[in-house]
């Protein structure tokens, strides 16, 4: 593992930094992470989130904070407050900002903005994506030297130390990793391997347009495990069996991606049928993209709302997305994005 650099001070740190991590898809394989150390299959997408920061041109003990949820009034923190977490706006930042700050010196006057591309609380992992753009860019203007897993490993923290939602490692990795892959949680750092031959492939992403609360259905799903659920013990022990089946065809991705779509419309049955996290809407979803030539199609990440997704070749979306229009919905054509976490340079793209 590499050293860590030591904090060069705020006199010497560059006047701005940006990075941008990708959302990602969950195949098969949710909430095993948290449940039994096991496994998944993700999918890093070609939707990302920036986040970018610049020194104030004032000395202050606190940060300023925007993004699109804050509209254009943005928000200003003094330092001695980012463990109080009470606007959700601007709680992953400073969940972010906390951990860092923890490591070593004191934050200067900073100014953090974020612009995602990624839809929010949807199952796409927007959230781990914006705590690990904050802490590329903290790590890039701070001059520190953390590795990819000591900053998955911050960012867990920041998730479970401070917001206390309850998530496993899968996401920080999927989004760090980049690329589609199968990653087992029973060790840290996760074993991982890739998968091959996926650029062909499309993926119909469809927002229901109805957020979810991940803190919320995952402890609920965490009390029905504790307490040995058979239907939430069904779905562990059913799933982690697909997901071993989808990483023997993971090396041809492309060439094997029927079999790869039944087992993932097979998992969206599993996490409707024992997990409980479907809803009517999800399932239409999902029956018009299988209705209408797609490969395979699931809800992806908690569920009870927020985003479904369907692999597709290039001549089946037409199809998929004329029959969706239907539906009080928003769909977009999306590809898999072989690179993950990236330190970036100036401004935001367009």
């Amino acid at each position: 593992m590499e050293r860590r650099k030591e904090y060069r001070g705020v006199e010497e740190s560059p006047k701005e930094s940006r990075s941008s991590v990708p959302g990602r898809i969950c195949l098969a394989g949710e909430s095993l992470d948290w449940m039994i150390n096991g496994p998944s299959i993700v999918g890093a997408i070609d939707l990302r989130t920036h986040v970018f920061i610049r020194r104030l041109p004032i000395n202050t003990n606190s940060v300023a904070i925007r993004s699109e949820e804050l509209e254009k009034r943005g928000k200003v923190i003094p330092n001695s407050e980012l463990n109080s977490y009470d606007d959700e706006n601007v709680n992953h930042f400073q969940a972010a900002l906390k951990v860092f700050s923890g490591l070593g010196k004191g934050l200067g006057p900073i100014s953090i903005e974020a612009r995602s591309y990624l839809p929010i609380k949807a199952g796409v992992s927007s959230s781990a994506a914006l705590i690990l753009a904050t802490l590329a860019s903290l790590q890039q203007y701070y001059g520190t030297n953390f590795t990819r897993q000591e900053l998955c490993s911050l960012a867990y923290q920041a998730e479970n130390s401070e917001l206390k939602t309850g998530s496993g490692f899968m996401d920080f990795y999927a989004c760090t990793l980049g690329g589609v892959r199968y990653l087992n949680c029973s060790s840290n750092p996760p074993y991982t391997e890739e998968g091959r031959n996926f650029s062909d492939i499309k993926i119909v992403l469809v927002d229901t347009l109805v957020p979810h609360n991940t803190r919320k259905f995952i402890s609920s799903k965490r009390r029905r495990y504790d307490e040995r659920e058979p239907y939430i013990i069904r779905y562990a022990d059913l799933t982690e069996r697909v997901v071993e089946e989808i990483k023997l065809l993971l090396p041809q991705f492309g060439d094997n991606i029927e079999t790869i779509g039944e087992y993932v419309y097979r998992c969206h049955t599993y996490l409707r049928d024992y997990m409980h996290s479907s809803t009517e809407l999800l399932d239409q979803c999902v029956d018009v993209c299988m209705q209408n030539g797609a490969y395979g199609a699931k809800l992806t990440g908690t569920g009870m709302g927020g985003c479904m997704f369907a692999l597709a070749t290039e001549d089946s979306v037409a199809a998929i997305l004329q029959q969706l229009a239907a539906l009080p919905i928003k769909a977009r054509v999306i590809n898999f994005s072989e690179e993950g976490l990236r330190f970036e340079s100036g401004p935001f793209p367009a």
